[in-house]
């Protein structure tokens, strides 16, 4: 009863997003949902008992390379900026622990519920917020961009909030094509068309692009081939439809403000990865050494939270912990894609191909922003895979 409770609480503080958002030092803020994660973790981690771990050891080597590439460079740094870079290794292995408390829950039912609770919340903020405060250039100096007529929800950003909306409509959907209950069927069918609309109301180019390719696979998985072409249908109706705004900047698919900063973005990362390509800069001092490039500067009026990473997550990776990094993180990635085909063909685990489709997507998105080292991408993701890799008491659907 307990852990059900923590687990509630977790999804409830879920869609405050980055509103709950607060400084401790300079360069170093919580949310509230970090908080949250932090507790829930160290309380089911001591209090239970862990069996049966997959990934254990790809996930323990990634975080010794982290680990790693920060001690190697120990002398470039201030101990304060490795004090701070390290509080990145630590929130990294906070989030992914909810992967192995997930993985030894029973109900994973009541999992299922509050995660479509938790999602339909924030796509109601997201509503709120786009009809009510579609102008994000007040906030501007507290770091976040300007955004003007999008839906960026709580996350205070429509390129993010895009990439979990369509999580979220890849679960709906899912769950949707598995269910048998009539009444629950009903309900996320109507829960999937009100999710839509809010994708597209990002109009995040990077969120369209996941939303293509992982509802695919998705549909391909589920063996609906016929939707597809309903599918692309709608996105090529939105597209065309979209065109009339393209005098807005902010919504214009077609802008090239964005395109020319994740360029300048890319350069800058390839030319620290050329410095250093073996174990990169340590995880995570990027912004640091932006400053040692002179890339960024101190005397700014505005700080920026961008500042921390660059867009492509794999960019990021291969610049903070080199070449040595991203083979450990590419091999975790193989285990988790292959566990998880597994799980899917062998157990008919109703949420194996909903994780499959996500995964995929956000690989895609994570070429345009830094969506897998995104904390509450990340929050979602595991929790998912958890649910994905069981290989029993979920084998209620005949998806495969």
């Amino acid at each position: 009863m307990i852990i059900k409770i923590f687990i509630f609480i977790l999804f409830l503080i879920y869609p405050s997003g980055e509103v709950l958002r607060f400084n401790v030092y300079p360069n170093v803020s919580l949310t509230v949902n970090d908080i949250c994660v932090g507790l829930f973790v160290f309380v089911l981690i001591i209090f239970n008992n862990l069996k049966n771990l997959p990934f254990k050891n790809n996930i323990y080597i990634f975080i010794g390379v982290c680990i790693l590439s920060l001690l190697y460079n120990f002398e470039r740094f201030t101990f304060t900026q490795i004090f701070i870079s390290s509080l990145y290794i630590f929130r990294w292995i906070i989030y992914f622990n909810l992967f192995f408390i997930f993985f030894n829950l029973k109900d994973y039912k009541f999992t299922e519920k509050l995660m479509i609770f938790s999602g339909f919340i924030f796509t109601i903020f997201g509503y709120i917020q786009y009809f009510f405060y579609n102008n994000l250039k007040n906030l501007y100096y507290l770091g976040w961009d300007d955004h003007l007529y999008r839906l960026f929800s709580t996350f205070l950003d429509p390129n993010f909030s895009g990439a979990f909306l369509v999580l979220y409509l890849f679960f709906l959907v899912g769950i949707y094509y598995s269910q048998k209950l009539i009444s629950y069927k009903k309900l996320t069918l109507y829960l999937i068309l009100f999710t839509i609309p809010a994708i597209f109301l990002t109009y995040s180019r990077s969120s369209l692009i996941m939303l293509i390719t992982g509802g695919f696979f998705l549909l391909w998985f589920l063996n609906k081939k016929k939707q597809i072409i309903y599918f692309i249908l709608i996105i090529i109706l939105f597209v065309v439809t979209s065109f009339k705004y393209s005098t807005i900047e902010n919504m214009n698919l077609l802008r090239t403000a964005s395109i020319n900063a994740r360029i300048s973005s890319a350069k800058e990362a390839i030319t620290i990865i050329i410095d250093n390509p073996l174990i990169g800069i340590g995880f995570n001092t990027y912004r640091y050494t932006q400053l040692k490039y002179k890339f960024r500067t101190d005397n700014i009026p505005y700080i920026s939270h961008s500042d921390a990473g660059t867009d492509n997550s794999f960019l990021f990776i291969l610049a903070t912990t080199g070449i040595i990094g991203l083979i450990s993180f590419s091999l975790l990635i193989y285990q988790i894609i292959n566990k998880t085909y597994i799980s899917m063909i062998k157990y008919n685990n109703i949420y194996a191909p909903i994780f499959i489709s996500s995964f995929i997507g956000i690989l895609v998105n994570s070429q345009f922003i830094n969506s897998l080292f995104y904390p509450f991408i990340m929050e979602w993701l595991w929790i998912l895979l958890a649910l994905s890799v069981r290989q029993k008491n979920i084998k209620e659907s005949n998806l495969i």
